[in-house]
């Protein structure tokens, strides 16, 4: 009678252990998430932005305009989160990027329009959603700012938009955030 005292505790034992091992862990804890914040599709991956947006197909055009003008090797060489803001293929196409000489200040030496594009996507400040507040200014790598606005001036509705451009999908990588416009 007493071997029942130790058998049945160390069945039921070992039957929980067996029904809580299964394979739900790795879809639980994958690499890639999506989930929906707010009215904004927000994706987590532990890539870093720039293997990110290299794998990517749908961001092949702002990947090489950031490799084109060498900003790819100082977002790598850097180690302070920042910020990224891209479009896909199809709005970077239909707005064009045509190379003159631009100057930023007297002193600075002159800038490409595709490096001074390039640097306007980019802020060294690393911006999550929740952290965003209406009237918020940024200032990106080419001396300008961006204007953050949280609700639409028209319906009121919660939206995240930076000068106009609306967000519709933030990507959570291991050193940024990347916010894809419309």
């Amino acid at each position: 009678m007493k071997i029942y005292q130790y058998i049945v505790p160390t069945v039921l034992f070992l039957g929980g252990i067996t029904a809580a091992c299964t394979d739900s862990w790795d879809e639980h804890y994958s690499k890639k998430e999506s989930a929906i914040v707010g009215n904004v599709e927000m994706e987590i991956s532990d890539l870093p932005a720039t293997n990110y947006l290299q794998a990517a197909s749908e961001y092949s055009s702002m990947y090489g305009l950031l490799e084109e003008t060498g900003l790819l090797e100082q977002l790598n060489a850097q180690s302070l989160p920042y910020t990224l803001f891209v479009v896909n293929n199809t709005e970077a196409t239909a707005s064009g990027v045509a190379e003159k000489g631009l100057r930023a200040s007297a002193e600075e030496a002159p800038v490409s329009e595709a490096e001074f594009l390039a640097k306007g996507h980019i802020t060294t400040a690393s911006v999550a959603p929740s952290s965003l507040q209406d009237g918020q200014r940024l200032k990106m790598w080419n001396g300008k700012y961006v204007e953050v606005t949280t609700q639409d001036a028209l319906t009121g509705q919660e939206r995240i938009a930076f000068n106009g451009a609306v967000v519709k999908k933030v990507i959570k990588t291991s050193d940024a955030y990347i916010y894809e416009l419309e």
